[in-house]
């Protein structure tokens, strides 16, 4: 089905679909707001509160993961920031993630197709990435420096500081996403790109040093593995803090050891499904990954028998990006809660790269 082929009609379909994302996703924030504020289980957003509360001296908190986000919101806190206001700061963070991810899909939106503009459009309002990232936590925060590096890929253009800010605020958060992003980028410089043989050695050299000193201190802070004999011992000891963390925390959660690596896989981009669902809540991210699977195959149907490739740089790097989020994750993922949480690092570059396929040997025209 073919809608109205004129620019400014497509530019006003834009402008009011950028404001439904904004209510749409402040709806989400109420939502999350509302659940956490009347569900007896402590949240991790109230816990980096409690931390930042209970802690007189501001650079102790200085360290990975719980401890740098109290460590974040440490003077908000002591000047009278309660959890709502913390919580749609933080959801304005994710909010300007999503308008960016708009921005970059207008060479899908301002075609003349309906089902290219559903097609490209719809991750957008999917309801478990504007929950997760509504509520206060590191989500919002990898949310915004994955759309922000994707758009400075697309234009070929890194010179806003924020990128580096966040880079370097999501090293102590998350510092795996940080090394996935820059490895991600490597690889698409390295095998995509006519730059020198030099640069490209450089680039490579000066990553693998800085990750060579990192991972001892990344160990023994962020993994919290003191000791260890090897490194079969360092992934075994890895696993086993994960699966005493699982058995303690929680709830659907699964034995790491014992679910194969396939099924972690499918647990993480698709489950559960309506054969896996037992509350309200799981029946209705049921009825969204059907969907998603859905999608995913009617993709797979244009680059298998229609021929679709990818060849914007921007596209192979989401793919490729999501690519490596997903396998990575897989390995240590213990309930579908988190599964579900994970996901945000992983659907909406999976969905922009895959919107690619749609336009494919088209012109873009839309910057």
């Amino acid at each position: 089905m073919k809608i109205k082929n004129d620019i400014w009609f497509n530019k006003i379909n834009y402008q009011f679909l950028k404001r439904i994302l904004i209510i749409y996703h402040l709806l989400f924030f109420l939502i999350a707001y509302y659940n956490i504020a009347f569900n007896s289980r402590t949240s991790d957003g109230e816990n980096f509160i409690r931390l930042a509360l209970n802690t007189e001296n501001w650079w102790s908190l200085f360290g990975f993961g719980t401890k740098f986000m109290a460590f974040l919101i440490y003077p908000l806190v002591k000047i009278g920031f309660n959890y709502f206001l913390l919580a749609l700061l933080s959801s304005l963070i994710s909010l300007k993630g999503f308008l960016i991810y708009l921005d970059l899909q207008k060479n899908a939106l301002y075609k003349n197709k309906l089902s290219i503009l559903v097609l490209s459009s719809f991750w957008l309002f999917l309801p478990s990435i504007h929950y997760w990232t509504s509520l206060l936590g590191k989500d919002a925060i990898i949310f915004l420096l994955m759309a922000m590096i994707l758009k400075a890929i697309k234009l070929n253009n890194f010179k806003s500081p924020w990128i580096y800010i966040l880079l370097l605020l999501a090293f102590f958060i998350r510092p795996y996403s940080v090394f996935i992003l820059i490895a991600s980028a490597l690889i698409i410089l390295v095998f995509f790109t006519h730059k020198s043989i030099k640069i490209k050695l450089c680039s490579v050299g000066i990553f693998l040093l800085l990750g060579a000193l990192s991972l001892p201190v990344l160990i023994k802070k962020f993994l919290k593995i003191k000791e260890y004999d090897g490194i079969q011992d360092l992934i075994f000891k890895f696993f086993e803090t994960i699966q005493n963390f699982n058995s303690s925390n929680g709830s659907h959660f699964f034995d790491i050891f014992k679910t194969s690596y396939l099924e972690k896989l499918t647990i993480l981009l698709i489950r559960p499904l309506f054969f896996d669902a037992s509350s309200f809540f799981s029946h209705i991210a049921s009825f969204q990954n059907s969907i998603i699977l859905i999608i995913l195959i009617y993709y797979l149907y244009l680059f298998l028998f229609k021929r679709k490739r990818l060849t914007k740089l921007s596209y192979k790097f989401a793919l490729l990006t999501m690519l490596l989020f997903w396998i990575i994750i897989s390995t240590y993922i213990f309930n579908l809660g988190q599964a579900s949480r994970m996901r945000v690092m992983i659907l909406p570059y999976l969905f922009y790269a895959l919107s690619g396929l749609l336009i494919a040997n088209q012109k873009e025209t839309i910057t």
